[in-house]
């Protein structure tokens, strides 16, 4: 998610919701991207959420990272999937 989205909510916003949408104490993996260098409050807040924050722009190993870490602080997802994705066929951002 990016966090400067156009509209009324931001990237920021959209996490703080999701993470508290949890289903049976399931939380989503969240990964957060910006072009810009994000506030100390911003970051701290991604933190407090388990989000994880890649800095545009990023390639595709450092996309794997940030989903990997995100799926690990994550209780919704199965670290194994992450392998059946077809992430090679992403361009980078």
């Amino acid at each position: 998610i990016d966090i400067r989205l156009p509209g009324p909510i931001d990237g920021i916003g959209v996490l703080v919701a999701v993470r508290g949408y949890g289903v049976r104490g399931k939380t989503p993996a969240i990964v957060l991207v910006s072009g810009g260098v994000p506030s100390q409050g911003m970051l701290d807040t991604i933190r407090e959420h388990c989000g994880v924050f890649l800095p545009k722009p990023y390639g595709m190993e450092e996309l794997r990272a940030a989903i990997d870490q995100a799926m690990k602080a994550s209780t919704d997802w199965d670290i194994e999937c992450l392998d059946t994705m077809d992430l090679p066929s992403i361009s980078a951002c």
